[in-house]
């Protein structure tokens, strides 16, 4: 079984930058939201999750949804200059 079709297990070791430890059971999901395989469903869980604390947190909202759009932008150019070589431009 490779290793994307594992379901749900540890991949990933998180620490907080501040070097102080996480709370007893903390649990997480990493979401990729600069590429990968299921990027489309990990910006929808981002948005989901911005559109969640939007009232609470507006900043926050603000800095997932413009992180995300940053992405989708460079992927755009990236495809426009692609078809603009294809045609010669």
């Amino acid at each position: 079984m490779t290793e994307e079709l594992k379901g749900l297990y540890r991949k990933y070791i998180v620490t907080k930058t501040s070097g102080k430890p996480l709370v007893d059971g903390w649990d997480g999901i990493i979401l990729r939201i600069d590429g990968g395989r299921y990027v489309e469903a990990c910006r929808a869980g981002a948005t989901a999750f911005a559109e969640a604390v939007k009232e609470e947190n507006p900043k926050l909202y603000k800095d997932i949804k413009a992180r995300i759009w940053a992405y989708e932008m460079k992927e755009l150019g990236d495809e426009l200059e692609k078809e603009s070589r294809k045609l010669g431009r």
